[in-house]
């Protein structure tokens, strides 16, 4: 009686455990930055994932207000953000992505939480964290919510 008990909560333990850590973020960074051109401003973002035996797709990075669609090969006015790394079983993925503007009071990173409500988008259940990732896990679409942003120190450029 007690060895089919131990061998269910060993199994239900083990499926919530992989499920939980198919996709962990290692670091997600803004950093705002000013110059080139009169009144330039922006913020890059910069973000690493791994995934453990898991094929995982990556396909969109939502921050704030902003959709970031997420593409590996160059296409002409398109620069890839997205760049995979494989070594065994793991997979690396980081993404680099932007904003820039010449408005003057969008200088700062995007910051949902300070404006007290949650991002809606179409086809995306509304996320409540600084950013979300959406990405495909073989047939699922799956959201991963990232709670915040560590801030670098801001560049001016001359």
């Amino acid at each position: 009686m007690r060895l089919p008990f131990l061998i269910f909560l060993f199994t239900a333990f083990f499926s919530r455990t992989s499920l939980a850590q198919s996709l962990r973020l290692l670091h997600a960074t803004d950093q705002t930055w000013a110059g080139g051109a009169c009144c330039r401003t922006g913020v890059d973002y910069s973000l690493t994932f791994q995934s453990i035996g898991k094929k995982i797709i990556p396909d969109t990075l939502f921050i704030g207000n902003q959709a970031f669609p997420l593409v590996t090969k160059e296409h002409p006015g398109i620069y890839p953000n997205l760049h995979i790394q494989r070594s065994g079983d793991s997979t690396w993925y980081s993404i680099q992505v932007g904003t820039s503007t010449d408005r003057p009071e969008q200088i700062f990173p995007i910051d949902t939480l300070a404006m007290g409500h949650g991002n809606s988008w179409p086809g995306v259940a509304p996320f409540h964290r600084a950013a979300c990732l959406v990405y495909r896990e073989g047939c699922k679409r799956m959201l991963l919510e990232i709670a915040a942003f560590e801030h670098l120190p801001p560049i001016a450029y001359p």
